[in-house]
Parts: C-alpha cells; structure tokens; sequence
C-alpha cells in the first residue's frame, strides 16, 4: 500500500498451539499480505515451536524463556522489527493469537491508517462466536474510575450506524492494534512494569499524550475468540485464591499493577478519587463473584 512499504504483525505466544495455528493461518489468507508475521515464542512446551518450525517457515520466530509475559514478548517481537527497519514509513501491528483476522481485516486497518496518518489505530474486535462487539471504544472517568464501552454487545452494523468508519477511543487494547514506526521508535516500548494486563493501555495514553490520535477502525472488523484470551486466576475457590487475585500478574484485579497504571495513566488531579474509586470497584467486583460462586 502506498504510504506504508512495511507492515509486520507482531504475534506473543505461549503453549496456545491450535489458536496460533488458526491465526497464522488467517494471515495467510490476507488480502493485503504482511511484509512479516513475527510469532514471538515464549517457552511454549506444547510443541508450538516445532509446529511453527515445520508448517509456517516463512513466520520468523523470537524465543522467550517462558517469563516475558505479554508485554516483554511484544518488546521483544517489536525490537526485533526496528532493528531491522531503517526508515519510519512503514508501521508494526500487535496482533493476539486468540484471533482470526478475516481476509480484508489487514487491508481495511491499513486503509483506515492511511486516512489517519496521525492516529494509532485500533480494529473492531468482536466476539467470534455471536459476532457482536467487545472491544469498540473505551472510555473512562478519571474522578470516579469508571469505565464504559457503551458500543459493547451492538452488532458490528450497529456500530458502523451509531460511529461511522472511525470512532475515537480513551484507550486502545493490544489487539489488532497498527502503530506507525515513527510512533513506536518515538515512544519507547510497552511498560514492563505491567507485565500482563494495562501495558497497552499505558501506550495508548501515552500516545494520546504525545500527541497521536487513538482510533478504531469500524471496518477492520477483527473476531476474537474471548474464552481463550488471557493468563487468569482463579479467585472463586477459596479466600487465598480470592486473595492471591490480588497479587498474581495473572489477574487484571492485581493491585500493584493497577496502581501502577493508575500513577501512569490518570491526571494528578484526579489521583486520589481514582485510587479510591477503583479500589472499591475492584474489591466489591471480587468479593460479589466469590460470595456468588460459595451461595
């Protein structure tokens, strides 16, 4: 496409064979091919390295130990890409296996990228089995720590109705995500601080911050298979686990994380109510879905 030489998809994977598998070969099958696929395998022990060795030779693979997590496989899969790119035309899109991009998908993100020049610009990620949306704009009050996503569970002509082809967004997520390289190289890598779950919400602010717009592209229409998508703890067995959900970088209720993101993230104004706020949120949330699951 003309404007962007280079488009590589960056893939973080870890012992997820068959949903890899099933992504990559969608990509396959992409309209608009990808300069590269960069699968970044961290430690995976289920034979997804020899399936990606013997069936996608073309697919070049990182290796991680099995402790980069979402955020250091990312870093590393888009440290590989700028390494290796000498100009900042082109753009690198974060991509989950727990996907399968359709045929236009990358051809419609990349259109949408080229009427956005100044944007990060995110897909329409709705649920693979009910085809209705679940990641279309994401939105927050800093005072009261909400968050909405008031286009959630509308059909994807729903969606196109109510926003037209873009529709602006406070935060964009790590999936089917197209970051210019000039925006990549300019921004730094994803916090590793937030080694799971918030680091693509901390870019996309931080994008937002430096100017760059945050979209979704209502054309670029990305489904996503949700029982599959992240590392989860289990917080209804038991009161440790209840409060290991606290703890763990499996769980996005974890509080060193969240504040972590609510320092990086939420104007200073705003601080103390947010921290308030979410905490109490977060805490009821918890306690309702284990007195539920123990009724």
């Amino acid at each position: 496409m003309v404007g962007f030489p280079s488009i590589d998809i960056v893939i973080p994977v870890h012992d997820r064979r068959e949903l890899t598998r099933s992504c990559l070969l969608a990509l396959r099958l992409q309209t608009l091919p990808p300069s590269r696929v960069v699968v970044v395998d961290d430690g995976s022990t289920d034979g997804t390295r020899e399936m990606l060795a013997a069936e996608f030779p073309e697919v070049v693979v990182v290796r991680g130990s099995g402790d980069l997590w979402w955020t250091g496989a990312t870093n590393a899969g888009c440290a590989w890409v700028l390494a290796r790119r000498t100009d900042d035309r082109g753009a690198v899109v974060t991509l989950n296996d727990d996907t399968t991009p359709p045929p236009d998908w990358l051809a419609n993100l990349a259109s949408a990228a080229a009427e956005r020049p100044g944007a990060l610009v995110g897909s329409l990620v709705v649920d693979a089995t009910t085809g209705r949306a679940v990641r279309a704009g994401h939105y927050v009050d800093w005072w009261t720590a909400r968050y909405s996503a008031p286009l959630h569970g509308l059909s994807v002509a729903e969606v196109r109705a109510r926003a037209g082809a873009f529709l602006t967004t406070d935060f964009l997520s790590g999936t089917g995500t197209w970051i210019p390289l000039r925006a990549l190289r300019a921004l730094g890598p994803f916090d590793p601080a937030l080694p799971q779950y918030g680091a693509d919400y901390e870019y996309s602010r931080r994008a937002a911050r430096a100017g760059w717009e945050l979209a979704v592209s209502t054309a670029a229409e990305l489904p996503l298979h949700p029982s599959s998508t992240g590392q989860h703890a289990d917080r209804s067995r038991d009161l440790a686990s209840l409060a290991h959900s606290f703890w763990t970088r499996r769980s996005s209720t974890a509080a060193p994380y969240r504040l972590r993101l609510a320092l990086r993230v939420c104007p200073r104004a705003a601080l103390p109510s947010y921290l308030v706020c979410d905490a109490a949120r977060v805490t009821g949330g918890a306690l309702r879905e284990f007195l539920a699951a123990h009724a």
